[in-house]
C-alpha cells in the first residue's frame, strides 16, 4: 500500500510537471490583453493599472481597476472585451474559478470570435475537475486561434485527458468500491 501511494504521488507530480511544463504558452495566454490604440485615456489609465496590480500579484486589486474601467465606457467597445477578458483571467490566477468562467461565458456572448476567454475558461474548468468540458472548450478555441496557436492547444487538450484518466486511477487506486 505504501507503494502503490508513492507511486500515485510520483505519476501525480509528474503529470503536474506536464500539465505546467508550458510555460511559455501558459505565461503568453494567462496575460493581461493590450488595448486597442482607440482606447479613451481615462480608460486607459484604469485598465492599465489593473494590469500593474495583475502583474504584481495583487489579483483583486486588477479586478477593481477593470471593473472600475467597465463602469466608466462603452461595454461593447474593443477596449471593454479585453478587459472583460483581462477581469476573467484575474479571476482565474486569483482562484474564483466559478466567478472566471461565468466572466468567460460573458466574453464569448459578446464576441464569439475572441480567442482568450476560452482559454481562460478552459483552464477555470480544468481546475474545477471539468475536464470533458475543458476540452470540449478547448476545441472550439483550436477552431478560432491562429494555425500557429492550434499544436499549443491541442497539447493542452491531450493533456486534460491525461490529468482526467490519473484523475480516475488514482481514485479506483485509493477508494476501488467507487467504481462498484
Amino acid at each position: 500500500e505504501e507503494q502503490t501511494k508513492r507511486s500515485q504521488e510520483h505519476r501525480s507530480k509528474a503529470l503536474m510537471k506536464m500539465l505546467d511544463g508550458d510555460e511559455d504558452w501558459q505565461i503568453k495566454t494567462n496575460r493581461p490583453n493590450k488595448l486597442p490604440k482607440s482606447t479613451p485615456e481615462r480608460i486607459r489609465t484604469l485598465v492599465e493599472g489593473g494590469d500593474t496590480a495583475f502583474d504584481h500579484g495583487d489579483y483583486q486589486g486588477a479586478l477593481k481597476k477593470y471593473s472600475a474601467a467597465l463602469n466608466t465606457g462603452d461595454a461593447r467597445s474593443l477596449w471593454a472585451q479585453a478587459t472583460r477578458s483581462n477581469a476573467a483571467v484575474a479571476l482565474l490566477m486569483a482562484g474564483d474559478y466559478l466567478n472566471c468562467a461565468e466572466a468567460c461565458k460573458k466574453c464569448i456572448e459578446a464576441d464569439a470570435s475572441f480567442l482568450p476567454p476560452y482559454l481562460h475558461l478552459a483552464r477555470a474548468r480544468r481546475c474545477m475537475g471539468e475536464f470533458t468540458r475543458a476540452q470540449e472548450v478547448l476545441l472550439v478555441a483550436s477552431k478560432l486561434a491562429d494555425p500557429a496557436f492550434v499544436p499549443a492547444i491541442q497539447r493542452e487538450a491531450h493533456l486534460l485527458l491525461v490529468q482526467e484518466k490519473d484523475r480516475t486511477l488514482g481514485a479506483l487506486t485509493t477508494n476501488p468500491s467507487t467504481f462498484l
